[in-house]
């Protein structure tokens, strides 16, 4: 299923592991961050979550805000959530802000 939420399109399915795989492409901004925050956030409620962002072209700290939402509702259900696939430019915010605890990158699986 893909949903579009204003300039931001947003992917669910099962992952190999059992998580469920967000695919988000587009940009991650105060326009859509928060609706993705919910969504984001009753997936990762549910179960672990794998997110792959390599088709988001620019995200700005509304739009991580959003991602550390889900990461942290992940985590109080006992749940993960971890990024499995960044763009260039995602992946330098997400060193700027300094946020690879909330977020683990799984270099790995991407």
């Amino acid at each position: 299923m893909v949903t579009e939420l204003n300039g931001c399109w947003f992917g669910s399915s099962r992952a190999p592991d059992g998580s469920t795989l967000v695919s988000i492409s587009g940009e991650l901004d105060s326009v859509n961050a928060v609706e993705l925050a919910r969504l984001l956030g009753n997936i990762a409620a549910e179960g672990d979550v794998t997110l792959d962002l390599e088709q988001v072209r620019f995200i700005d700290s509304r739009g991580l805000g959003a991602l550390v939402h889900a990461a942290r509702t992940a985590r109080d259900a006992g749940h993960s959530l971890r990024v499995v696939s960044l763009s260039p430019r995602v992946s330098k915010v997400f060193e700027i802000a300094g946020v690879a605890e909330v977020l683990p990158f799984d270099q790995s699986a991407g």
